[in-house]
């Protein structure tokens, strides 16, 4: 009974004044950046980082993935040239985190392997064996086989590859 009152006064405020944004709905009106700006910001935070964690995005695949939260783009997933992984939040973004494990801050999460969030979505069993033959993946390239079954994952994420003018998508 309260909800559905809550529900009618909401309502109600938002018809009585349409220029408020309903802060029930995310909204990303940033544009979103290219990926060459996604490797080139992911080189600068890497620069700033301690000497220890230094790692470069050149001569790697170049494989950047974009990273999306109830169809809100939250950040980017990149492919780095010393083997690892690093995920960063999209400048701007204020929505709920990709992960737990994640919460949201500038700095990007790095990954020795593929970040286990994103490798838990991927299929097992009958259906990656058949991703695997039909779509010619190697089993080891979780990032493929996350771009093939990006867009139906369970849970409120998707993912698509972005391409890029050092490599990945064409």
């Amino acid at each position: 009974m309260r909800t559905r009152q809550a529900m009618a006064r909401r309502a109600a405020t938002l018809e009585a004044n349409p220029t408020q944004p309903d802060p029930t709905r995310l909204n990303y009106k940033e544009p979103l950046p290219e990926p060459a700006e996604i490797i080139q910001y992911t080189r600068q935070m890497l620069g700033n980082l301690a000497p220890q964690h230094h790692a470069s995005v050149d001569g790697g695949d170049g494989l950047v993935g974009r990273i999306d939260v109830r169809n809100i783009p939250a950040g980017h997933l990149v492919e780095l040239a010393t083997g690892g992984w690093s995920f960063a939040y999209m400048p701007g973004y204020a929505g709920p985190p990709v992960s737990l494990a994640l919460p949201l801050r500038e700095e990007p999460w790095f990954f020795a392997d593929f970040p286990p969030f994103l490798e838990g979505l991927l299929p097992e069993g009958p259906q990656l064996e058949s991703i695997l033959r039909n779509h010619k993946i190697d089993r080891g390239d979780c990032f493929r086989q996350l771009m093939v079954v990006g867009q139906d994952v369970v849970g409120s994420l998707t993912v698509e590859e972005w391409p890029t003018a050092e490599g990945g998508a064409e």
